[in-house]
């Protein structure tokens, strides 16, 4: 073996150890798990503190998505019945997002609940009814049972 062979042996061997070595005293101490969503028992299953606060949330909702191929309207009627020309919509697509709230509060005089539940709706379509709307189905805030 050459001299400059042994030299980049032992380097390689002696940078080996060093970086194995620098593994070994990084390793990470037993830290206390950080907890960032807590629990909220006091009303039943689904509910979360809002962090910061003695507030709990109920999350909750659905996405729906409908889409009909060479229909003249959304459900049961065929393109084919009418007129089609080069110009036509040759699909119908809708979409809605359903999506309610839950928070609730205890308090010295009771609980303060709050609630809704909304509808986001989207069509594509070439009527009058083409595009989005919002419906809200319920809110209403209750304290102490009374709402």
């Amino acid at each position: 073996m050459t001299t400059t062979t042994k030299a980049i042996m032992i380097g390689s061997a002696a940078a080996l150890f060093a970086v194995s070595g620098a593994q070994a005293a990084d390793l990470p101490l037993k830290a206390k798990a950080v907890e960032y969503v807590k629990v909220c028992s006091l009303y039943g299953a689904g509910f979360y503190y809002i962090p910061g606060t003695d507030t709990c949330i109920k999350l909750g909702g659905y996405v729906r998505a409908d889409t009909s191929f060479n229909a003249s309207g959304a459900y049961d009627a065929p393109r084919w019945n009418g007129r089609v020309t080069r110009a036509s919509n040759d699909y119908i697509a809708r979409s809605r997002l359903g999506l309610t709230l839950d928070t609730r509060t205890a308090t010295e005089y009771g609980v303060v609940r709050t609630y809704s539940d909304l509808r986001f709706n989207w069509t594509t379509d070439s009527s009058a009814r083409a595009g989005g709307d919002v419906g809200v189905y319920y809110a209403f805030i209750q304290f102490a049972g009374f709402g």
